[in-house]
């Protein structure tokens, strides 16, 4: 069996796709943000500037559906899990620990640092593909305004 699977490779793997990810920075959607700009003595400005700064690659899906673990967090702002989780981060929170970032799509418990949250949809309504990411994909993360955050909610953005 393993002989005729050799025999015949998997198809080879598409290049990376780059997906932009929308992300509002108020203090009501990143409550954790002074708090990260205190640890690692930058100004909440300069933190929101290094994260958009990252170069952010999907490495993985786990834990919950869509979870996409990104790699590529700046050295800058890399912090350890907080000591304890908090519950209902909700939906879109842009969160952040160790040289990781992720965008969740369900309200749940996280010990991540909130910095933002995104109304980008990461869960779709497609069997085909589920997910707005694969692993290996590229993202960008862009910064928007309140206005354009709400006006995305209330169009259906993020998940949940």
């Amino acid at each position: 069996e393993v002989g005729k699977r050799l025999a015949h490779p998997p198809p080879a793997a598409r290049p990376p796709a780059t997906h932009e990810v929308a992300v509002c920075y108020d203090a009501d959607l990143a409550p954790d943000l002074d708090e990260v700009a205190r640890l690692t003595g930058l100004t909440p400005e300069a933190v929101i500037a290094v994260h958009l700064a990252g170069a952010y690659r999907v490495g993985m899906y786990g834990f919950a559906p869509g979870y996409a673990y990104m790699s590529g967090l700046p050295q800058a702002i890399r912090l350890p899990r907080k000591a304890a989780p908090v519950r209902g981060v909700p939906t879109g929170s842009v969160i952040i620990a160790g040289a990781q970032c992720i965008v969740t799509t369900l309200t749940m418990p996280a010990g991540w640092w909130r910095i933002g949250r995104s109304p980008t949809r990461i869960l779709l309504d497609d069997p085909a593909r589920p997910f707005l990411f694969d692993a290996g994909d590229l993202i960008e993360m862009r910064r928007i305004d309140r206005a354009t955050y709400d006006r995305r909610m209330a169009e259906g953005g993020a998940d949940g």
